[in-house]
């Protein structure tokens, strides 16, 4: 019996200026011969929580150790630039290995310690553990948010009145009163998210292939091996497996300029051709699952309709 396998790839379809099908062989017959399923999961979260069978992604509880854990009150964060945009506001990315970040936020931490501690969990990720507040569970992934402007509707009023006091006292840093003269973006904000307890995965999985921080503690704290994306080529699928690959979005996000379509290259030999490897020799079925309005469901039985006409990333948007 084949096993399942679901690729989560966020982004893919956003890479069609980038894309050669003749040089990707691989990712062309995934979507070639893959059958396309009406999707209505669009967002990460939508998407990780449909693949992990759980109400909400507690990441952040994944994290927190010792006797505080599991009160509710930890949150993830990120640094980020909030730009005013007709009367909303508009997330925009930071260099997250920038020392600037470690500094304010850890006279963040100094100046509000009678509200929250915070714990840097490298990656430019952090921990915010609140001691009164209770965070709300629904923000979106840092990802998700990234260029877009910020729905706060579901922010408390005590919420709300932490993140403006941070927010004041992150504008006035003397940092970014430098980083302002130097024409750089001001770190001025945090975007929080990953709240609420932990909730152990409802759909089992022998593995996780992933790279991402926060997926591999919450992994790990399900007692699911998590391997670096990078070893699929040599290692193979063994069981129900889940698969997710975050780099391509947070590229397509970042402030940093990135080779696309090296990363593409990099995609189709360590992810595409392995699995399409292993759907022709019927040890798996496939799902590909980009947060598109289709995802892609593809198996042994597929590969062998030769009518279907080659499709391509250009072909689907």
């Amino acid at each position: 019996m084949a096993h399942q396998v679901d690729l989560v790839l966020p982004g893919l379809f956003n890479l069609s200026e980038f894309y050669d099908g003749a040089e990707l062989p691989a990712l062309n017959s995934l979507l070639r011969f893959g059958q396309p399923v009406a999707n209505d999961l669009f967002n990460i979260d939508a998407i990780l929580k449909d693949c992990l069978g759980v109400g909400h992604l507690g990441f952040a509880s994944a994290f927190a150790e010792g006797k505080d854990a599991g009160h509710g009150r930890e949150v993830l964060c990120r640094a980020v630039h909030l730009k005013p945009d007709m009367g909303n506001a508009m997330a925009m990315p930071l260099d997250q290995y920038c020392d600037d970040i470690g500094l304010i936020i850890n006279d963040l931490s100094d100046y509000f310690k009678e509200d929250s501690d915070f714990d840097d969990l490298g990656d430019g990720l952090w921990m915010m553990r609140l001691k009164q507040i209770q965070p709300a569970i629904e923000f979106p992934h840092y990802l998700s948010i990234m260029g877009n402007k910020l729905d706060q509707s579901i922010a408390t009023l005590s919420w709300s009145k932490l993140m403006n006091e941070m927010q004041m006292f992150m504008h006035a840093h003397p940092i970014n009163q430098q980083r302002l003269q130097n024409g750089q973006l001001a770190i001025n904000s945090l975007w929080c998210w990953g709240a609420g307890e932990y909730l152990t995965p409802q759909r089992l999985h022998a593995a996780w292939y992933c790279d991402d921080l926060e997926l591999k503690t919450y992994g790990r704290k399900a007692g699911v091996d998590c391997l670096p994306l990078k070893t699929l080529v040599d290692k193979g699928v063994v069981g129900n497996t889940l698969i997710v690959e975050l780099e391509l979005l947070r590229d397509l996000k970042s402030s940093q300029n990135t080779d696309l379509s090296a990363l593409l290259e990099d995609l189709e030999y360590h992810l595409f051709k392995p699995l399409f490897k292993a759907v022709k020799a019927g040890q798996i079925n496939l799902r590909l699952r980009t947060g598109y309005e289709f995802d892609f469901l593809l198996s042994r039985a597929s590969t062998f309709r030769f009518w279907r006409k080659p499709r391509a990333l250009t072909d689907l948007t």
